[in-house]
């Protein structure tokens, strides 16, 4: 997963500012010699990535209902993103401006927008922008596999059909998985073994396998339910039934869950475990 960050991130937009250097796109990237126009654009490719990035988590964010498509954010985000770009635009272009060939005649933007029709005439500028930002957040969510915003934009792989027959209303509410596993891929069932926060996300451990989703730790240990695990550490939560070793090495304890899963155990949870008739072997 976090090779696939640094792809979004970083590889994508270096690879765009390389393309876009190599052929000397732009008024300005057109006078200047490959090398430095190659470090012109990566430069503004990285820093439109801040911009952009930052922009889809603020529409994220506001976003009605927090049901939003993807698609939908990638295209709001861009005119959100327009007003960080003039700024951004004058800082950039001013840093090489001293690479430019003698006699060169090149204005620098103005650091923000004169008028609203400006505004506007801009953004048909930015068409591009937003068509290769929309289709890299698609490739990476849908086939790569690196959540963009699944938590607010409603997208769910398709579920397996639950048969409830025989069970009562009530039954079923207390068989329910938890909400955030509605994200989750459904081949990997509803047995949930434990929990660990990834950054933004949470690994989900079952007995068929495991997914990351977009959600936070806290929310996904507070969906559990109580008398089934569990928190062990600020980053860990496990089944209790699941636990298959608990020992203790040198100052340090661990849990073995699952088909050797292993997790940290924070001694501020030590208490918890002991209650719950989990006690910790010594291992040499």
């Amino acid at each position: 997963m976090r090779e696939l960050a640094i792809a979004f991130y970083v590889g994508v937009p270096v690879f765009l500012g390389l393309l876009l250097g190599w052929t000397g796109a732009g008024e300005f990237g057109g006078q200047l010699s490959r090398p430095v126009a190659i470090a012109y654009w990566i430069t503004g490719t990285l820093l439109l990535r801040v911009a952009l990035e930052v922009s889809i988590r603020l529409v994220a964010l506001l976003a009605p209902k927090k049901k939003t498509p993807l698609v939908v954010l990638c295209v709001l985000s861009v005119p959100v993103h327009m007003i960080f770009v003039p700024p951004l635009y004058t800082v950039w272009q001013s840093i090489f401006i001293g690479y430019l060939p003698v006699g060169a005649e090149v204005q620098l933007p103005s650091p923000w927008y004169d008028s609203f029709s400006a505004f506007v005439f801009s953004l048909g500028s930015f068409t591009m922008v937003m068509v290769e930002w929309t289709l890299t957040n698609l490739l990476f969510d849908r086939v790569l596999g690196f959540p963009r915003f699944r938590e607010t934009t409603g997208y769910t792989p398709r579920e397996q059909n639950q048969v409830l027959s025989g069970k009562t209303a009530v039954e079923a509410k207390e068989t329910e998985p938890p909400k955030f596993m509605r994200r989750a891929n459904s081949g990997i069932g509803t047995e949930i073994i434990a929990l660990a926060a990834e950054d933004h996300y949470v690994r989900v451990h079952t007995p068929l396998g495991n997914d990351l989703i977009f959600c936070r730790f806290g929310d996904a240990v507070s969906e559990m339910p109580k008398d089934v695990g569990m928190q062990i550490h600020r980053s860990y939560w496990v089944r209790t039934s699941a636990i298959t070793n608990f020992w203790k090495e040198g100052n340090l304890y661990r849990i073995e869950a699952g088909d050797g899963l292993s997790m940290p155990v924070s001694k501020r949870f030590l208490g918890l475990l002991k209650a719950n008739g989990v006690e910790p072997e010594a291992k040499t």
